[in-house]
């Protein structure tokens, strides 16, 4: 990075003199870094506290116009929910947008939600994936008992449902993606390391979840291994298109297609119908596939997987844009650090 090379007049000059380490006084050390960037803490604290400004104040006259202006509706994947989950969508994008370009200096681009090439691909494989695991787990109760499947109701109503719940689950795993895998957990990645990151990470996620209906231990686990399976495929890709596409495709294939409950809560008007039977160590009970230790198992084995494939890496675009930014925020260059 910091290569001396001669001159024409042979007095050594220094390339990417704006990574070259400086060293703060006694005072700013608690705010500084020794590259002058602000420490990872306060860039989290001063997110936080801007996502808070920007959610906050404006949520109540967002609330308002939906109290006035929408009619009452039932159920989860309401009218109203889309849009309360698209404002938190656009107040956590808009903030990491100011975050990085005032506060870091650096591209957009390095949230991870950018258009840039492989992005398709990514979320590609995150929705299989996501397609996969869950329709595994459903087939494995289904065939040992652990749950009773019927057909759904095959009508207008059914499908205007599922698509609503895409919908609002595609928003879903946006918003839980950018909290948990986004501007924050990226910051605490290059303070700390990026297992203590996904651990602490993964662990509030886990604790997110705790006021859901029918939690339980089973379900604590299994969100805790299923954040961490979605810190892999963030931290082994620099992007959060395939954690994204896994967490929608997991939450949809789970609930509005083969008709589980997703997270504790019941989902209406599925594809299927598939009832817990048996103990709910193994079923996973009221919580759905979530609560099951079958689950867990899964889980764990596709993170082990997820870590070990060389095929999954990130695209040359993302390799390159990080690349421009290693030693002034703390994070080896994507060579070295895969």
């Amino acid at each position: 990075m910091n290569d001396i090379t001669e001159t024409a007049d042979n007095e050594p000059s220094e390339e990417n003199n704006d990574q070259d380490p400086v060293k703060p006084t006694k005072l700013k050390q608690t705010f500084i870094n020794k590259f002058g960037h602000i420490r990872a803490g306060w860039r989290m604290i001063i997110y936080l506290l801007i996502v808070g400004l920007l959610s906050s104040f404006p949520f109540r006259y967002l609330h308002r116009f939906i109290d006035n202006y929408l009619p009452e509706s039932e159920g989860f994947a309401t009218p109203s929910m889309l849009i309360q989950y698209l404002f938190i969508t656009i107040s956590f994008l808009l903030t990491a947008y100011v975050v990085l370009k005032w506060v870091d200096k650096r591209p957009f681009g390095l949230i991870g939600i950018n258009f840039s090439e492989g992005w398709l691909k990514e979320l590609s494989i995150g929705l299989g994936m996501g397609f996969g695991l869950l329709t595994l787990l459903f087939l494995v109760f289904w065939i040992t008992g652990l749950a009773e499947v019927t057909a759904g109701a095959m009508n207008s109503t059914v499908a205007f449902s599922m698509l609503l719940f895409l919908l609002l689950f595609i928003l879903v795993g946006i918003v839980e993606e950018l909290m948990t895998r986004g501007y924050v957990f990226q910051a605490l990645i290059e303070g700390s390391n990026k297992w203590i990151a996904a651990i602490i990470l993964s662990l509030a996620f886990s604790i997110m979840h705790m006021s859901n209906p029918n939690f339980s231990a089973g379900g604590a686990l299994n969100i805790f291994l299923a954040g961490m399976l979605l810190s892999i495929a963030y931290i082994k890709t620099l992007s959060l298109w395939m954690p994204i596409g896994l967490h929608i495709a997991w939450n949809w294939t789970q609930g509005p297609l083969w008709g589980m409950n997703v997270s504790g809560m019941d989902i209406t008007n599925s594809f299927l119908v598939s009832s817990p039977q048996g103990p709910e160590l193994l079923s996973g009970g009221e919580f759905g596939a979530e609560g099951s230790l079958i689950s867990a198992v899964a889980i764990a084995a596709l993170c082990w997987y997820l870590w070990k494939a060389e095929w999954v890496k990130p695209s040359e675009s993302n390799s390159s844009l990080w690349r421009k930014y290693p030693s002034s925020y703390g994070i080896e260059p994507v060579d070295q650090e895969m």
